[in-house]
């Protein structure tokens, strides 16, 4: 016959690793569904949202975070946003102007090819 083990002798596993994202641009489609999914998964502890506004969808999500930016210069909102959260596990970019047809040619260029390798 064993005995049960006591709380002293079972080994305490460590803490499930919490992995931290952040988000550029999530007001479009893609972006939405993209923070929806990580915030109902256990292995993600933060999401930061970097945008040009807060977007209400996002505002009961707890393990969601929105940074409103100017995004003119993209490379100093991320750094200010790094800056003050730490590093992260993970960077997506969902960012995009929308309908093609309403958006000018330079507008689509800025967003779509600068604005991401920035």
């Amino acid at each position: 016959q064993t005995t049960p083990p006591t709380s002293k002798q079972v080994e305490a596993k460590p803490p499930p690793t919490m992995y931290t994202a952040i988000v550029l641009g999530g007001s479009g489609a893609v972006g939405k569904e993209l923070i929806s999914h990580l915030s109902q998964r256990e292995g993600w502890g933060a999401i930061h949202v970097l945008g040009r506004r807060k977007i209400d969808v996002f505002e009961g999500m707890p393990k969601v975070k929105q940074h409103v930016a100017d995004l003119s210069n993209l490379e100093k909102a991320t750094a200010d946003v790094l800056g003050e959260v730490g590093p992260v596990s993970a960077a997506f970019n969902t960012m995009g102007v929308g309908a093609a047809s309403k958006a000018t040619k330079e507008e689509l260029s800025r967003v779509d090819l600068e604005l991401p390798t920035a």
